[in-house]
């Protein structure tokens, strides 16, 4: 088996096709793929896009995903989406654990700051802010 954790979204919009190359490489005849990825809607991406746009790369994830089962080069044994639980005590958590993540250099600052502040306190009650965020697990499996 091959498992990819929130990362096929990661790879470069044109090598997405030669990772999908790679795994079929690696993997033994009825070998699966597990890819786990966020979907990219709801409340929670509304305010996350403002600074860090990843729509078009999740879709072009799951195009790549769709085109190697169209291809013939794996089959598809299910999808499953499902809701992530996303709890924040206020706006500094949401900040550290979201913006000021090891593997982004993200920066808010001016206008952007506040527009980020104030759509995420829309959210925000007396025990925190709660969101959900959409997820999609695709399990492809090679041929054999």
């Amino acid at each position: 088996i091959a498992i990819m954790l929130k990362s096929l979204h990661h790879v470069p919009m044109d090598r997405m096709d030669r990772a999908m190359q790679e795994i079929r490489r690696v993997l033994k005849p009825r070998g699966c793929l597990y890819v786990s990825e966020p979907a990219f809607a709801g409340p929670f991406n509304e305010i996350v896009r403002i600074f860090h746009d990843e729509g078009v790369v999740r879709a072009a994830a799951h195009e790549a995903l769709k085109r190697a089962v169209a291809s013939g080069h794996m089959e598809d044994v299910g999808e499953i989406e499902f809701d992530m639980p996303l709890a924040f005590q206020h706006f500094d958590d949401f900040y550290s654990k979201i913006v000021r993540v090891t593997h982004s250099e993200l920066v808010l600052v001016g206008g952007k700051l506040t527009d980020v502040r104030q759509r995420f306190e829309k959210h925000l009650t007396s025990q925190g802010a709660r969101f959900v965020r959409p997820m999609r697990v695709n399990v492809l499996r090679m041929p054999g």
